[in-house]
């Protein structure tokens, strides 16, 4: 996803929150590569922010074709720091059946 469409699914996209991140969501027409927000102010270092990336890539690998077609963008937050790529997942199945994104 490029950084305008990332900018348009921030300013225009439906909100869901969870307790460790965000999930914001516009429709698409195709399938799309999801974005990760992971800030410096949360996660000092490369390795510690590329962890968590990996785990939420993880968490939502089984999701994505499942999921209808959206401009997906999830904003982690501190929480998930000590988070398992299983708490994500149930975390995230959750919000898809309460958005009712799952097919």
């Amino acid at each position: 996803m490029k950084n305008s469409e990332i900018g348009e699914v921030l300013k225009g996209g439906t909100v869901y929150r969870s307790t460790s991140f965000l999930l914001r969501a516009t429709p698409s027409q195709k399938i799309e590569k999801p974005a990760y927000i992971v800030s410096k102010k949360v996660f000092k270092t490369a390795v510690e922010r590329n962890n968590i990336r990996r785990r939420f890539r993880a968490a939502l690998s089984p999701f994505l074709k499942k999921v209808q077609r959206q401009k997906l963008v999830i904003s982690v937050g501190q929480e998930s720091k000590n988070k398992t790529v299983g708490d994500i997942n149930v975390e995230l199945e959750k919000l898809f059946t309460k958005s009712g994104m799952l097919n």
